[in-house]
């Protein structure tokens, strides 16, 4: 149990609205009236520092830090109580995932000293970084390599052409990006950023966001990959991948929490709700200075925020042994009852199959640090200390996606967000079977299980050009 508890502090706007109150007007047209002020949140940091939060000011104007454990009632006026996660609708996690943490068992209320600056705080909630499937010990089980993935996502195709995504920032958001032979002995770009608090980038406990990462590289070599380490703190951890100016940011985490509308969230979980309302605030502002945001559909989760209808939601399609692709039965898909017009996910990667007995199909070879949780697990002895694991969900698509986006902003760098998600959908290959995790079935045409259906990088790219021109 830690000492100190993180507080988040989200300022009132120029005019003195709070983005809790005022949250349906969020959108990526309404954002930049809905943000924090920065001088209220100066104006809040000398009293939060007098009242014993450690608070710096962040990108978004919003104050983060910590507070002395026994200090929290009588400034918050609320108890703290520890919570463990559970599975819900057989969702899985990763162990990246922290099965349990503290919260506050009601909503925050401001202390009186910061009531004129400040319109609510909250305790950050550990993210759900979406599960990596393994396969079992066998070397003879169907997998893919990287260099197939770029294959069957065409992005091969469009290194011929030279479209690489050279110097286009792709930031990623993830548990953390370990050196690796395999990186290094491709040559590339990669930067490591962690927020503020937090161990060194370079330690990857569970190996998660250094597989992950590899999605990105192999679909866009030539990108400046920047990986930002996560942890707990989503709001920091999206503000500090905006302070390196991408143009891209692909995240493989959420909450499953897309089983009820926002107003039962605000009644039944305060707390988390203002989190969501600061999130969606950020996003939405990011969406509309040009950044591309993608999340993760999740793996059997209702996840946000894949279920804003801003960014890009990602699911799955498994490419079989045979070569037919079909609707990946681990991937999520769902209509969202947040957003009651918005259904997940809107595109697809490649992800493989979900079994609880038969041996897992599809996934995909990845690197992983040694030591980390998914070295070697599940495969032979003799593979055990190699530095790589078969695994996929989710977590795979949505960085591969970001890096076909590279592609696409390297031919064409005034394209917006809208446009780039207009025409991922355009350019998509249907897909017309298979079941999703949730129980969706693929069909004709656009659809719940995969949405537009599996991108195709060289037909995204050739249009991407076609617009460039015209």
């Amino acid at each position: 149990m830690t000492n100190n508890i993180r507080v988040r502090l989200v300022p009132k706007t120029k005019d003195n609205r709070s983005i809790t109150v005022d949250y349906d007007e969020i959108s990526s047209q309404s954002a930049k009236l809905l943000k924090p002020d920065a001088g209220k949140a100066r104006s809040a940091l000398r009293p939060a520092l007098s009242l014993g939060i450690s608070a710096k000011v962040t990108g978004h104007n919003s104050l983060e830090g910590d507070i002395p454990r026994e200090r929290f009632k009588e400034l918050f006026g609320t108890t703290l109580e520890e919570t463990s996660r559970e599975s819900i609708s057989g969702a899985e996690f990763s162990s990246a995932t922290p099965k349990s943490f503290t919260t506050p068992r009601q909503e925050l209320k401001v202390p009186k000293e910061l009531q004129d600056t400040i319109a609510f705080a909250y305790v950050p909630t550990p993210p759900e970084f979406f599960s990596m499937s393994t396969i079992p010990p066998n070397v003879s089980v169907y997998h893919l390599r990287l260099e197939d993935v770029s294959r069957i996502l065409e992005g091969t195709l469009c290194h011929r052409r030279g479209w690489t995504g050279r110097n286009i920032k792709v930031a990623m958001t993830d548990s953390g990006f370990a050196s690796h032979p395999y990186f290094n002995s491709q040559g590339y770009r990669i930067e490591r950023v962690i927020i503020p608090g937090i161990e060194h980038p370079l330690i990857d406990i569970s190996g998660h966001g250094t597989g992950e990462s590899a999605n990105v590289l192999i679909m866009a070599p030539d990108c400046h990959f920047v990986g930002i380490k996560h942890d707990n703190y989503s709001a920091l951890a999206i503000e500090t991948a905006l302070e390196q100016n991408p143009r891209i940011i692909t995240n493989s985490w959420g909450w499953d929490i897309d089983r009820q509308s926002k107003e039962d969230l605000k009644k039944n979980d305060p707390n988390l709700f203002n989190e969501i309302v600061d999130l969606e605030n950020i996003i939405s502002d990011a969406i509309d200075d040009g950044v591309t945001v993608i999340f993760a559909a999740g793996n059997g989760h209702k996840a946000f925020p894949a279920c804003m209808p801003e960014v890009i939601s990602v699911g799955g399609v498994t490419a079989l042994e045979d070569g037919s692709l079909v609707a990946s039965s681990y991937a999520s898909s769902f209509r969202s009852q947040m957003y009651p017009n918005c259904q997940v996910p809107d595109i697809c990667g490649i992800v493989g199959e979900y079994s609880q007995t038969a041996p897992l199909q599809g996934h995909i070879m990845l690197p992983v640090p040694s030591g980390s949780r998914y070295e070697g697990k599940n495969m032979p002895d003799e593979h055990k200390n190699k530095g790589w694991g078969i695994f996929s969900g989710t977590s795979a698509s949505a960085p591969q996606v970001a890096g076909l986006v590279a592609l696409i902003l390297q031919i064409n760098p005034d394209i917006s967000p809208n446009q780039i998600k207009s025409l991922l959908s355009d350019t998509a290959k249907d897909i017309i079977t298979g079941t999703t995790r949730s129980g969706d079935n693929a069909s004709l045409g656009y659809d719940l299980a995969t949405g537009a259906g599996l991108v195709r990088a060289f037909k995204a790219c050739l249009q991407a050009e076609a617009l460039s021109s015209g």
